[in-house]
């Protein structure tokens, strides 16, 4: 067995015990990995843990396994997630990985206005 082979093709020769030799031509190609694309990402709002993202696989071999760090899942989809930074890892059938950073960022949508209605008020005087 050979390991580490560069891709390329290679000439075989393989010779029994008999002195029976073969000859053959094996061509070693290169995997492509799996890639991503991030959509469907969704901000917190109002401090709660409503944040979510898709991941969006588009190469590589299936079926896919997916990763934030809480375990691997066959779901490509990640919801409930709080504001912070995340590293998603998708692996595919033949073990090639690829990782990238996805942020949530919160938003707090609250505002306050104050205001003072002073009619039909008196103010007294000192």
């Amino acid at each position: 067995m050979f390991n580490n082979l560069g891709s390329g093709t290679y000439n075989v020769t393989v010779q029994d015990a008999q002195l029976c030799v073969v000859t053959g031509q094996v061509v070693v190609g290169v995997l492509n990995g799996p890639d991503m694309n991030i959509t469907n990402l969704t901000q917190t709002s109002c401090g709660r843990n409503n944040g979510s993202f898709q991941v969006s696989t588009i190469s590589g071999n299936g079926p896919f396994r997916y990763d934030i760090g809480t375990g691997s899942l066959t779901d490509s989809s990640f919801v409930n997630l709080a504001s912070g930074g995340y590293t998603v890892t998708i692996t595919d059938a033949n073990g090639c990985a690829i990782t990238r950073g996805v942020q949530i960022n919160g938003s707090n949508n609250l505002t306050q206005t104050v205001g003072v209605d002073s009619a039909g008020c008196t103010v007294p005087s000192e």
